[in-house]
């Protein structure tokens, strides 16, 4: 039994033998096959790079470039992103002009599509992403990451993961800002918090509504009492005012928000040196936000708490299910205290639905244009970013609420499709 062991011992050994001597053999032969990734030892690879000439350097890193431009393979993805990270440092000490090396460039290529490729296909994690994004090799391949997510983030409906793409697009924007790229590359990831704000604030309105606020002691700002938030749903921006009720004025008005998880911020330039910006973080669980506002002269904190969501409109699910003609043709119901028509169409050249209230005294002739979603049974309308007309359809009756962004409040409606 012994011997046995021992043979078998042996052979484990030679094969392990075997095994090195084919890695080692040509450690610039591609590994695929052996070891399934690309590059199976890297330092006798790197060592071996190191003692040929340039031109073979530069063609070996271009040829494994160019297998794997399309790979969407995670192990060898990540194989080609750590050698990637140690090649570029080899060469960038090898090469005798670094400016104009096109070996050089080769190196700098194969990492920056492996981390481009890991950045598309990867798990997501904003922090990880971040670094990905940081380690390009340019502001073209910059702008071809959040292009390629900004593209996906129409498709994707999970909040977690689009509260991360926020974290990721903001400190992307950052990043791009500190390499100095074209101000289109931080512009793009401005573009993409954007418009996951617009899906975010969509798919789990929290944020959305109206907040009693108290500010500080001690400030010195002309006072506001109320905080609204709202989601435009024509336009695609998030709207975010400050007003003093007792003199009907809106003191502080920002019409391109951003969400980041629980903190909404955004911020007004009207000048060089002249800005007015605020960030406030909201309590999911019982509404409380905490924040400030500030302009050139001054700033104040405030704390506060919600006291109407549009998030309780989309809780639950609707009657039966809707298609997407549903909310198309005539409502009857009151907005105002007065009573009249809600007529709904479809455009579908904009993707929009228009809307109009025309009460029965004529009064009010209110225009609206928006979103419905079938799924929650929710629709909601817009005017002209000053008022917010949301309903859903629960216990056969079209319910919801009604809230202005210049008075900060806001009123129940009920409509009944004719």
């Amino acid at each position: 039994m012994f011997i046995a062991f021992k043979k078998i011992f042996l052979l484990g050994l030679i094969f392990a033998g075997l095994a090195s001597v084919v890695y080692a053999a040509d450690p610039l032969a591609d590994g695929l096959d052996e070891c399934g990734v690309p590059v199976c030892q890297p330092q006798d690879t790197l060592q071996a790079l190191r003692v040929v000439d340039a031109n073979k350097r530069g063609d070996w890193a271009m040829k494994l470039k160019g297998r794997y431009a399309k790979s969407e393979n995670i192990l060898v993805l990540n194989n080609l992103y750590e050698f990637g990270k140690k090649l570029k440092v080899l060469y960038t000490e090898l090469s005798e002009n670094p400016s104009n090396d096109w070996v050089l460039r080769e190196a700098f290529g194969l990492l920056n599509n492996a981390v481009l490729s890991l950045a598309k296909f990867g798990d997501f994690d904003a922090v990880k992403f971040a670094t990905y994004y940081a380690e390009l090799a340019n502001q073209n391949a910059r702008y071809d990451m959040l292009s390629y997510w900004t593209g996906k983030a129409a498709k994707i409906e999970e909040v977690k993961f689009l509260n991360g793409l926020v974290s990721f697009a903001t400190a992307a924007r950052g990043i791009s800002i500190n390499l100095q790229d074209d101000a289109w590359v931080a512009r793009a990831a401005t573009e993409l918090i954007n418009f996951v704000t617009v899906r975010l604030t969509a798919l789990d309105p929290a944020h959305e509504g109206l907040y009693e606020i108290t500010l500080e002691d001690g400030h010195n700002i002309f006072p506001f009492d109320k905080m609204t938030v709202l989601e435009s749903s024509s336009v695609k921006n998030l709207i975010v005012s400050f007003v003093n009720t007792k003199h009907n004025v809106v003191v502080y008005s920002f019409k391109n928000a951003e969400i980041d998880g629980n903190t909404i911020r955004g911020e007004v330039v009207s000048g060089s040196f002249n800005s007015t910006q605020f960030e406030f973080t909201l309590n999911r669980d019982n509404g409380e936000v905490t924040g400030y506002v500030s302009d050139i002269l001054h700033e104040v904190a405030f704390t506060g708490v919600q006291t109407q969501s549009t998030r309780s409109v989309f809780a639950g699910v609707p009657d039966r299910t809707l298609d997407a003609e549903a909310v198309i043709g005539e409502f009857s119901g009151q907005i105002l205290g007065l009573n009249g028509v809600l007529t709904v169409k479809y455009r579908p050249s904009k993707k929009l639905y228009i809307a109009v209230f025309i009460s029965e005294n004529g009064e009010l002739n209110i225009p609206f244009a928006g979103k419905f979603y079938p799924k929650n049974g929710v629709l909601a309308l817009t005017h002209n970013n000053a008022m917010k007309l949301v309903i859903s359809l629960r216990n056969n009756s079209w319910n919801g609420i009604l809230f202005s962004t210049n008075t900060g409040k806001s009123v129940d409606v009920q409509f009944s499709k004719l």
